[in-house]
């Protein structure tokens, strides 16, 4: 998902999201006096000269895209129906913290949280995706795609 860091906020956010909250190392920030070609800390570079910051956040930015709910299901499932640009489920029915606003597209776009979407495996027991993966033969992924969203809305209205 590609982000404007022309956007003060936007830029803060993939800054942040750069120096995983200036806790990585100075040598590896793109706008540290390390890297920034002009010797200033970051701050300060940042202050004297914004347009050169934005760009560089920007172009890490653009090469670090954040994955959004769509991309993420259509990875898990290749196979599955796609309508009007997304899927024919609701993502409340993947994570039930969700709250539908009745805005589909903007809840498919946007970006994906490690885990937030549960599958069902073959057992018919859930797994998280930050849990352990079922054997490969149990693979939720070894189902077709109907079975798995069947599997999906049966745990949803059950669970």
């Amino acid at each position: 998902m590609k982000v404007d860091c022309g956007y003060t906020e936007n830029y803060l956010k993939e800054q942040n999201r750069m120096t995983g909250n200036c806790e990585i190392d100075c040598k590896d920030c793109p706008i540290s006096d390390n890297n920034n070609k002009t010797n200033l800390p970051c701050g300060e570079f940042e202050r004297t000269y914004p347009d050169e910051a934005i760009k560089i956040v920007q172009k890490w930015s653009d090469e670090h895209q954040v994955e959004t709910r769509l991309e993420h299901f259509k990875k898990m499932f290749p196979n599955a129906p796609i309508w009007k640009g997304r899927p024919f489920l609701c993502v409340r029915n993947l994570n039930k913290k969700v709250s539908c606003e009745n805005d589909c597209e903007k809840c498919w776009n946007e970006p994906y949280t490690e885990g937030e979407f549960w599958v069902v495996n073959l057992s018919g027991f859930p797994t998280s995706k930050k849990g352990k993966s079922p054997p490969a033969s149990r693979r939720a992924t070894k189902m077709n795609t109907q079975n798995i969203i069947s599997g999906l809305l049966r745990f949803v209205k059950e669970g």
